[in-house]
């Protein structure tokens, strides 16, 4: 097997499983790969260049040194190459070319080839940020959901190549294709117009804020947010810093049914339906990640009368909040 930068972390710890105490071992943030769930979601289609980057660490190195562990494994060296990465605007010609072609009724599968290959190495926010480069500069909302499909197609057909996984878990799982579209995504791509920007917002239970400070607040939150409605259509996602899953603006609009691998869909499902049913109103998962303790809750949303108007996520890094203890009642900045 040839090593490079392209190379599936999947299939390199397929092939040879020592790497995997190896790798743990020469970054702390590959200890994410003991962990089954992100193995069998971020493992299966993240290459040794996007390992690289997650672990701020340089690439050819990194390469030669699994290749020396290998070596030192089985007694032969395996034969290494490197690969120059396409550059961020030839990405987005490529792509570009990719929705052209599917809107003058080109193939699904030759566009899902060419998407792996432009962007095989590229994590899902950065995806998702080019789609929104994409929609910034004219291209119709409508449009980029296509490219969205080839997408999350992609990324299911790399799943549905492997069999025997236990089914992943709600959060880590990335959109599948065929979602409707909708029109809500054009206003989550969207700027807000500045004739609402400083307007107060109404019906507001408490105080009176505009919706620019709404979008502030939400950003500023320590937490992701995620809100499907009571058709379990997905509505709202936050957008902050340092979001722990990413999401794409054309998720928006779309069956949250259609945003998990088939062998997930029934625990989306149970969930659903246990909150619409009125016989739960609370489900709690928790997961490390990349050297992160992650706390995931799923709230079911009711009105006043108890009806059911959809399911928030909330998810938060509490690895800090652990590692509290005792008591702090005064300001206590680090010094810089």
């Amino acid at each position: 097997m040839k090593i490079s930068a392209s190379t599936k972390v999947h299939n390199l710890l397929k092939q040879h499983p020592f790497l995997e105490d190896f790798l743990a071992a020469y970054n702390p943030k590959f200890e994410m790969l003991k962990n089954k769930m992100a193995r069998a979601t971020v493992g299966r289609v993240a290459t040794l260049r996007t390992a690289a980057g997650l672990a701020s660490i340089e690439l050819g190195p990194f390469i030669e040194a699994i290749a020396t562990e290998i070596e030192k494994q089985t007694g032969t060296r395996p034969e290494t190459a490197d690969e120059a990465a396409p550059a961020r605007e030839e990405r987005l010609q490529i792509l570009k070319r990719i929705i052209t072609d599917l809107h003058d009724g080109g193939d699904l599968e030759e566009a899902k080839r060419q998407f792996s290959e432009a962007v095989e190495d590229v994590e899902a926010s950065e995806i998702a940020a080019m789609e929104e480069e994409l929609i910034k500069g004219g291209l119709p909302v409508s449009e980029v959901q296509r490219l969205c499909d080839v997408h999350v197609g992609a990324f299911r057909q790399a799943l549905d190549e492997h069999e025997g996984e236990d089914d992943l878990g709600y959060v880590l799982a990335t959109p599948a294709a065929d979602w409707p579209g909708s029109n809500h995504a054009v206003a989550a791509a969207s700027s807000v117009a500045d004739a609402t920007r400083h307007g107060g917002l109404e019906g507001l239970m408490t105080g009176d804020i505009s919706l620019e400070q709404l979008n502030l607040i939400l950003t500023h939150l320590p937490v992701d947010l995620s809100f499907v409605d009571e058709t379990d259509t997905v509505r709202f996602y936050s957008e902050g810093p340092e979001r722990i899953f990413p999401r794409s603006p054309a998720v928006i609009g779309r069956k949250v049914q259609n945003c998990h691998p088939p062998k997930s869909v029934h625990m989306v499902q149970d969930i659903l339906d246990s909150f619409r049913a009125g016989t739960q109103s609370l489900a709690e998962f928790c997961i490390e990640l990349g050297g992160k303790f992650i706390h995931i809750r799923y709230f079911a949303i009711r009105d006043k009368e108890n009806a059911y108007r959809g399911c928030l996520e909330v998810s938060q890094d509490v690895t800090g909040i652990r590692a509290l203890e005792g008591e702090r009642r005064l300001l206590e900045w680090e010094k810089q």
